[in-house]
């Protein structure tokens, strides 16, 4: 009750709820393998490994040779210029060991606050109307990013990432009793959740800062994510190489239902409508992913040769690939269903159940159509007129005219039928059948829709194709564009 403004009692009811939650996290202080000082200065004195270099690489007699580093040492003017910028973000070793020369810094956080609201008013006995909010932010710092090596190196090749949850939902539900054999119930709901997660080194122009080419310079731009395999040495850069993943996921539900009762029935009709979206940013390799072995600077099945860190000094890549969008579907979902069903007491003990549901799920499309996928039955110019090439969805010259690669099968009839018989006072057999209908794999969340914007993305992958020999590439080169 407002005084002097609306008198609400033993009509309108409510209630508010505030959640907040604090937590704070000490630094892992876990021991993390960096790129050890004498390494960085090119002296591999004590690599246990004899490092060559691949500007001598020669073949004789069918085999690889090549010429050692005097003193094994690299000297500097041969470092690659993005390896020396990439040396210069990182921290400097505490000790002189060659493995677990650094402790994990960083403090982790969550912060999250909750709000919940209810709202329940009587028109009067018969018509009743209730409302429900809810709103979650949720901010939480990772100082290892989830990775399984858990570590946290400071500086550009961090591996922390902070997500951030904002989600909303509102419910409104009116019910009526038109008369006392019938009641009407209709009810509306939206759901709205939005994610973000974002490396410890986003948007902070690192490729242009490290003078590597070929990645995302622009918008969500990183670190780039660099791996050492079977060295024993920290990976640099996010985990799972996301710069930036960011999804919006809208739900709006719509549902009536109709209860009337005649004699032993008891009808009850319904319809609902449902109506997703999945909207976002899933940017990973963007950054570029780029791998370092010690083939590079060794010599083909001979044991005890070069090192990976020596072959990362000469920015000779291993393997490297990116991931190079041009477009980030939107994707849109519908289902609708109507059903009508019956609770028949026949007699006294037995009970009979009926009904008939409707199905329709609607198949995933695309906002603006940008989804393709590959058709093995239309003919490939680029192949002689062969079968099999890209479809792309959408109205305009080289699309398909459809909204989506699946039909919307309209036979989703599902009967069910049951019944509940008293055999003596203690006991009751029960039984039923139904059939029943699920969405099929034509409705997919956003990762797995990239997987259908061919012609709207790309994935190059380079790698030695000779144990090293020759390197996929020369990152002072950037990433390779052809």
């Amino acid at each position: 009750t407002i005084p002097k403004v609306y008198d609400g009692k033993n009509r309108t009811f409510f209630f508010v709820v505030y959640g907040g939650y604090r937590y704070r996290q000490g630094a892992p202080n876990t021991q993390v393998s960096l790129i050890p000082t004498d390494y960085r200065a090119g002296n591999f004195a004590n690599a246990g490994a004899t490092i060559y270099d691949p500007a001598t690489t020669q073949t004789v007699n069918g085999a690889i040779t090549r010429t050692a580093f005097p003193g094994n040492a690299i000297p500097t003017s041969r470092f690659s210029s993005v390896s020396k910028a990439v040396l210069a973000a990182l921290p400097t070793p505490l000790n002189n060991s060659l493995f677990n020369n650094f402790v994990s810094v960083g403090r982790g956080y969550v912060n999250e606050d909750q709000i919940n609201v209810k709202i329940d008013h009587s028109f009067n006995d018969r018509h009743r109307l209730n409302g429900y909010f809810y709103k979650d932010v949720l901010e939480q710092l990772d100082p290892i990013g989830g990775g399984s090596e858990r570590t946290a190196i400071p500086g550009g090749g961090t591996t922390s990432a902070t997500n951030r949850n904002r989600n909303h939902w509102v419910r409104l539900a009116d019910d009526y009793v038109i008369s006392p054999a019938v009641l009407n119930h209709i009810g509306i709901g939206w759901t709205r959740f939005l994610t973000t997660i974002d490396s410890g080194s986003l948007n902070q122009d690192w490729p242009t800062k490290l003078g590597l080419a070929g990645v995302n310079a622009a918008a969500n731009n990183s670190f780039p994510c660099i791996q050492f395999p079977s060295s024993g040495y920290s990976s640099l850069g996010h985990p799972n190489c996301n710069s930036r993943t960011l999804q919006t996921n809208n739900a709006l539900q719509l549902d009536e239902s109709l209860s009337l009762v005649r004699g032993s029935h008891s009808f009850k009709f319904g319809y609902e409508y449902r109506f997703m979206e999945t909207n976002g940013i899933d940017n990973y390799q963007a950054a570029g992913l780029f791998k370092f072995n010690a083939l590079e600077t060794g010599v083909p099945n001979q044991p005890k040769t070069g090192n990976a860190i020596a072959s990362f000094l000469l920015g000779t890549v291993d393997s490297g690939q990116e991931k190079v969008f041009a477009y980030y579907p939107r994707n849109r979902y519908q289902y609708m269903a109507g059903y009508a069903q019956d609770d028949w007491k026949f007699t006294r003990k037995l009970t009979l159940n009926y009904g008939l549901r409707y199905d329709l799920f609607f198949p995933r499309y695309e906002k603006l159509d940008n989804l393709s996928t590959f058709d093995p039955t239309i003919a490939n110019p680029g192949a002689g007129g062969r079968p099999g090439a890209l479809a792309f969805l959408g109205n305009g010259t080289g699309r398909n005219g459809r909204r989506s690669f699946s039909d919307t099968y309209y036979k989703t009839f599902a009967p069910r039928l049951g019944l509940a018989y008293q055999l003596t006072p203690k006991t009751v057999l029960r039984a039923g059948y139904g059939i029943y209908y699920a969405a099929g794999n034509n409705v997919a969340g956003l990762r797995d829709s990239l997987s259908q914007t061919y012609g709207y993305s790309a994935n190059p992958v380079y790698t030695t194709l000779d144990q090293g020999a020759t390197p996929a590439f020369n990152w002072d080169s950037g990433f390779p564009q052809n």
